[in-house]
């Protein structure tokens, strides 16, 4: 009956955090740096150096220890895994004003 769901362990949850916060280093490395940009649509949407080099670095990790989760990376898109389980990831919300050197992002 339902799907049993098997929660992250206390040293994983440990291991996401200190991920995170490095992917925040990184992109703290870039801010109000000259970037250079990757349309991705429209003018107003795309991707930097910063994007892509604070979403390998979680992606790397998450394949480390997560081997069989799935993977969306906004950058990088989907990589399935065998497990039910699945990472979204967007390391840099608000690109645009990120890119702008304005504080404004998550």
């Amino acid at each position: 009956m339902g799907t049993h769901v098997e929660p992250i362990t206390s040293a994983e949850r440990v291991l996401l955090v200190q991920t995170v916060e490095e992917a925040g280093q990184i992109l703290a490395g870039y801010f109000g740096k000259r970037l250079d940009r990757t349309i991705k649509g429209i003018a107003a949407d795309y991707s930097t150096q910063a994007d892509h080099e604070s979403e390998a670095h979680i992606i790397g990790v998450l394949k480390k220890h997560f081997p069989t989760y799935g993977i969306f990376g906004e950058e990088t898109g989907i990589t399935h895994g065998s497990s039910p389980f699945q990472f979204a990831l967007d390391p840099l919300d608000g690109t645009h004003t990120f890119g702008l050197g304005l504080p404004m992002f998550s």
